[in-house]
């Protein structure tokens, strides 16, 4: 990039979360279209984001219109939609409503499907399962049983996140004995707190929930080495090796997951 080019993406980028912050949304989507080609950002994600712009500032159509794009383009985590308040202006439309319904049993095939592909072709991934744990323990990869591990990645501000770590609870549960071993990666979404405090909130959270899946206190550094998604939750499927047979971002339901692991186990 040119000179010009990075003081124009960093100023745009600063008034963007001035906007935002003082919840200016009419300049915000006015800056964010300026700010958009210069971050590279892709056509699914640009109109899922002009859609939020256009729902809070009641554009309602438009707003409709601009998801309808990007979920044509493949953004497939409705269960993201469904707790973005961003939607909540147009939550009540029988075009969003619709829109929703149209989408929801075609993604789920769409990524039923998707589980057999990966499998069928090296991702070319690797991912070592190393931290330390919510009850404040080192957790030993080399102990871990079996010759493949389901991995959640998880946060506990997001319900999608804390709905799909009871799915892994339940799909635990059910492959208990198989040779597989159950992990899961959990953020707090909390700044400004030591790892130790985020560990006890998550101990907290999960003796709430119930879910006795080992949970690693997550940092950047793990955000860094996971593959290439923005979207939480993350499930991962690894070998023995650490060789990642399966990913996804976005929440998937029970039935996936299942399959999942019995691809792994095969």
């Amino acid at each position: 990039a040119k000179v010009d080019e990075l003081v124009l993406y960093s100023l745009c980028g600063a008034e963007l979360e001035l906007a935002l912050a003082n919840k200016n949304h009419k300049r915000a989507m006015k800056v964010y279209q300026e700010f958009a080609p210069l971050k590279g950002e892709d056509p699914q994600t640009f109109h899922y984001n002009m859609g939020c712009f256009q729902s809070l500032l009641g554009e309602k159509d438009k707003a409709i219109e601009s998801l309808s794009k990007s979920m044509e383009m493949g953004y497939d985590d409705i269960c993201y939609i469904e707790e973005d308040t961003d939607w909540d202006n147009v939550r009540s439309e029988k075009a969003f409503q619709d829109l929703l319904a149209k989408y929801r049993d075609k993604i789920n095939q769409q990524q039923m499907a998707q589980v057999d592909v990966m499998y069928m072709q090296p991702t070319g991934l690797t991912y070592k399962v190393e931290g330390t744990l919510a009850d404040g323990k080192k957790l030993d990869e080399a102990a871990l049983p079996g010759k493949g591990r389901l991995i959640c990645v998880w946060s506990a501000k997001s319900p999608s996140c804390v709905k799909f770590l009871a799915e892994c609870e339940k799909l635990a549960g059910k492959f208990k004995g198989q040779p597989i071993s159950f992990v899961s990666i959990g953020y707090t979404g909390e700044s400004g707190i030591s790892q130790e405090e985020k560990g006890q909130k998550l101990a907290a959270l999960l003796s709430e929930k119930r879910v006795t899946i080992p949970c690693i206190v997550g940092d950047k550094g793990m955000k860094k080495a996971l593959p290439p998604t923005t979207n939480l939750p993350i499930i991962m499927a690894l070998d023995a090796k650490g060789n990642v047979k399966y990913w996804a971002g976005g929440y998937r339901n029970s039935a996936i997951m299942e399959k999942v692991v019995q691809n792994l186990l095969k």
